[in-house]
């Protein structure tokens, strides 16, 4: 038999739970907090590829440093030499 729906957490409460279990250091996550990505995270991670790129690095290591995938690297440079 299966718990009513009110006695059942919601997918977002477990993950909220277990964050706040496992990340102490991130402070108790509470009700209207994001679990999504802070805002900006591409646009600086596209500043450091095309930052590394001018500098001459190919894009494998510019891959490995950034944790990209190297068509990723490589889609982000063209798209801005596209530009």
């Amino acid at each position: 038999m299966s718990p009513s729906g009110a006695a059942m957490a919601t997918n977002r409460q477990k993950v909220k739970a277990h964050w706040a279990a496992s990340r102490p250091d991130w402070g108790l996550i509470g009700p209207g907090s994001s679990l999504a990505r802070a805002k900006g995270w591409k646009a600086r991670r596209r500043k450091r590829v095309l930052g590394m790129h001018a500098d001459g690095l190919s894009y494998r290591p510019i891959a490995r440093n950034v944790g990209l995938s190297k068509n990723t690297v490589m889609n982000i440079v063209r798209r801005n030499s596209a530009s």
